[in-house]
């Protein structure tokens, strides 16, 4: 149930996509108006003081200070009526959402973050060859025998882990410098998930990846 809170709306993270790019894609698709402070200089950020934890994202909302991204989608899905009603679905919502942060950690913990350009070409070529299609052809399994690709969401209607998905594989696969030899992957291992991420890019939440300068510059 959405209440009729006025306090103001602020998003806090880093000049990158990242963990806050579903918070920042669901605010947009729900016309939301709000801040998204970029925080700058990690030592600054570390020994501040004003965060949860010392952690990001951080969501300001209904005169809370809300920290830790599942309970920040925990909060705005009941908040807005994003949950499901069905064990089944419930399970599909939580399947996607864990492996999306195995691959995120993957991802910005070993590849994006490795300086040693050998090294990050052959995670890159262990990313390509096993762990996206690993990922990629149970997803699209589990998304095509739960009859849910039939209805356009992840889990039958929508939820954070249609914000989650799209915002993630569309920063890992999509970015210029990766697209030709990432995004094939997904439509070779993963059909079905492919067209949903494609459609919903240019569908439902166009208006978001079509107004990119809006977004923090990509963490390369």
């Amino acid at each position: 149930m959405e209440s009729t809170d006025t306090s103001p709306v602020k998003l806090h993270y880093f000049d990158i996509h990242g963990k806050a790019d579903p918070i920042r894609l669901f605010l947009y698709h729900k016309n939301i108006e709000f801040e998204d402070h970029i925080v700058k200089g990690w030592k600054n950020f570390k020994f501040s003081g004003e965060y949860p934890f010392q952690q990001l994202p951080v969501l300001d909302i209904d005169g809370k200070r809300l920290a830790h991204c599942r309970a920040i989608f925990e909060y705005v899905s009941r908040k807005f009526d994003m949950v499901v009603d069905n064990p089944q679905d419930a399970y599909s919502v939580e399947y996607y959402s864990e492996g999306l942060n195995d691959l995120f950690s993957k991802f910005y913990g070993e590849y994006l973050l490795e300086k040693d350009e050998t090294k990050r070409g052959e995670i890159e070529k262990g990313l390509l060859e096993d762990t996206f299609p690993l990922y990629f052809k149970q997803w699209e399994s589990h998304f095509t025998t739960t009859k849910r690709d039939e209805t356009g969401y992840l889990a039958g209607k929508l939820t954070f882990a249609d914000f989650k998905m799209v915002c993630y594989l569309e920063t890992w696969l999509m970015e210029e410098s990766r697209k030709e030899r990432f995004l094939p992957v997904l439509e070779q291992s993963a059909p079905s998930l492919h067209s949903y991420l494609l459609a919903k890019i240019s569908g439902e939440f166009g208006h978001y990846f079509k107004s990119l300068a809006r977004r923090p510059k990509r963490f390369r």
